[in-house]
């Protein structure tokens, strides 16, 4: 009963506004070495929001371009893989939905120049597919890779999205993806009864 709002009031800002207040600039700390009147304690604790609401932005966007360095190094370091797109794809959105977009682009310059070197592999192929596709779905045993039911799969799924979309620069290399799945189909040692079992994919 003897709590009173005044009380109460300086109890909270002692016992929490104060200790935010240590943790800002000084200048803004100082601010509550008298806040004798409301308007001093309301400016005072408007400094410390501020500063917090400053200090977040700062800090986003640092982890943002820590994040984009980290991608780079990666991607041009590590041999890229289905699994690792995949990783990738489903946990650079917790952290920010633009650096989403950031991978798909370094990915795609990271392919044109290893085959630009090189030939397209299959590993790059499924690398490029399951970007395009943006699909976390696309997990498949090395074994199972080079069947023709499952390149005619994807290139079935690479061809509706095209259908479904206005011609741009992604779906022009759609296109051609799913070009080189069904020259990968032929290619395989099933390819005979592929055709068969096409319509289930």
């Amino acid at each position: 009963m003897s709590i009173t709002e005044t009380s109460l009031c300086d109890w909270f800002i002692n016992c929490y506004i104060r200790q935010c207040a240590q943790l800002c600039l000084q200048h803004i700390a100082q601010l509550f070495d008298d806040v004798a009147t409301s308007t001093r304690l309301q400016n005072a604790v408007a400094a410390v929001v501020d500063w917090r609401l400053n200090e977040l932005t700062t800090s986003s966007y640092s982890t943002f371009v820590y994040t984009q360095i980290i991608i780079a190094g990666a991607v041009s370091r590590d041999s890229l893989t289905v699994p690792s797109c995949v990783c990738w794809m489903r946990e650079l959105p917790a952290i920010h939905e633009d650096l989403l977009v950031y991978f798909v682009a370094v990915v795609f310059l990271h392919v044109a120049f290893k085959i630009s070197r090189n030939t397209l592999t299959d590993e790059l192929l499924d690398v490029l597919s399951t970007i395009c596709l943006q699909s976390n779905h696309v997990r498949h045993r090395r074994i199972a890779r080079h069947s023709s039911v499952l390149s005619l799969s994807h290139a079935a799924k690479l061809m509706k999205v095209v259908a479904n979309n206005s011609r741009s620069t992604v779906q022009l290399i759609e296109i051609e993806l799913s070009k080189l799945y069904l020259q990968r189909a032929l290619r395989c040692k099933d390819s005979d009864g592929a055709t068969e079992n096409a319509g289930v994919a």
